[in-house]
């Protein structure tokens, strides 16, 4: 900067040195010069100095007054209630907590990729997350480690969470979700894909839920069922042992007299004919009384028929 301020001060540099030139000697024209010389330099130097600071006080009013501008953002999110929480399920469609988690994960993965936010949105989305994590600034600074000398960036981020007071970590977690949708137009986008994939998930699990369900029913009905023809099986088989053992009872005598007489003192042979002679006894009583079975069902149909149509005939006399 230095030689730029004494390049453009050239033209009064030589003006003076004329001036000079006119009015002493040689010798103390040199003299002169090199002390006028001397003096341009040092206001130089002064120059350049207050134009440095000047330049830093600038960037640090900017500085100051961006990171003050965080309170707008604030003051709205301090004054939400209950019902402004709740207003962020019904716009994304999602639990809060479920939107924030996946705003954080929106952030870490697209920033500076994606998307680009300006130092002040990265002030206060960070803050957003450190009022989350740690509650206020107020009650968490005494854990928190000393900060560097050097370190702005650092100092800025704990005065953009000291100005978020004391805001609850649901409005903390709705004033990130508010402030990235508000500067990333493509977080709504993301937001809507999540939301059509869960609400897809749940419509698969309640689907897949109610198709248990029908197949648990299935399996106890046919399982009942099952229970019914088995105890059926077992009532017929009761039933059919006890005639079969009523007709053994009855035709014994008469079936033992009869194999005597064909296998006279063979009584291996007259046991297997008396069994076989039952066996064949039981099988035509059987018939005989499904056949009886079948004529008394026949005959109950019949009446049945005929009633019904002594019913009609008298509605009809009737009309």
């Amino acid at each position: 900067m230095q030689p730029i301020v004494i390049e453009r001060k050239r033209p009064i540099i030589l003006k003076h040195i004329k001036i000079l030139n006119l009015c002493f000697k040689e010798k103390e024209r040199s003299m002169l010069v090199e002390l006028v010389v001397y003096f341009l330099c040092q206001l130089a130097l002064r120059l350049h100095t207050s134009y440095l600071k000047m330049a830093a006080d600038t960037v640090s009013s900017q500085l100051t007054e961006s990171v003050s501008n965080l309170t707008i953002h604030t003051k709205t999110v301090e004054t939400q209630d209950v019902d402004d929480l709740e207003c962020h399920d019904i716009k994304y469609g999602l639990p809060l907590l479920d939107v924030y988690k996946l705003a954080l994960c929106f952030y870490k993965e697209k920033e500076g990729k994606a998307v680009h936010f300006s130092y002040e949105d990265k002030l206060q989305l960070v803050a957003f997350t450190q009022q989350v994590i740690h509650g206020p600034f107020t009650e968490a600074v005494h854990k928190l480690p000393p900060l560097g000398a050097l370190d702005v960036v650092g100092k800025d981020r704990r005065l953009a969470w000291q100005k978020l007071g004391n805001l609850t970590s649901d409005q903390a977690r709705a004033g990130f979700v508010e402030l990235l949708s508000r500067k990333c137009a493509l977080f709504s986008t993301f937001i809507e894909a999540h939301r059509r994939e869960k609400k897809e998930k749940q419509r698969l699990a309640k689907e897949a839920e109610k198709q248990k369900i029908l197949e648990e029913q299935e399996r106890l009905i046919r399982e009942a069922e099952e229970k019914i023809q088995q105890e059926q099986r077992e009532k017929e088989e009761s039933i059919k042992r006890q005639i079969q053992q009523a007709l053994n009872e009855q035709t014994y005598d008469q079936f033992r007299k009869y194999a005597e007489q064909h296998y006279p003192g063979d009584p291996e042979k007259q046991g297997a004919l008396v069994k076989q002679l039952q066996e064949q006894h039981y099988i035509q009583y059987m018939q005989q009384l499904q056949a009886v079975q079948k004529s008394v069902t026949a005959v109950k149909q019949e009446i049945n028929n005929e009633n019904n149509s002594e019913e009609s005939a008298k509605k009809v006399s009737h009309c």
